[in-house]
This record gives C-alpha cells, structure tokens and sequence, in this order.
C-alpha cells in the first residue's frame, strides 16, 4: 500500500466523487420523470 501520510487516501477521493456524480445523474433523471408521472405534485399553490 502507498504511504499516505498527510494526504487523503486516493481511494476515498474516488469513492466519494462516485457517489457525487451518481447522485447528480440520478437527480438530473429524476426529476423531469417525477415531474412527468406526478404533475400535480410540482406547484399545489
């Protein structure tokens, strides 16, 4: 294994940047197919 002292392990770099762009895509679909089965749901006001 690397030595690394003083530095962010590059493997928890990469987990966490994982999470972040499978979450950004999952909301960018999500959102208009919510928006499209669930109409009323956007602006009840």
């Amino acid at each position: 294994m690397a030595d690394t002292t003083g530095r962010i392990p590059f493997w928890i770099i990469r987990t966490v940047t994982g999470i972040l762009v499978i979450s950004l895509i999952g909301i960018s679909f999500m959102a208009p197919i919510s928006a499209w089965v669930h109409p009323c749901s956007n602006r009840m006001n």
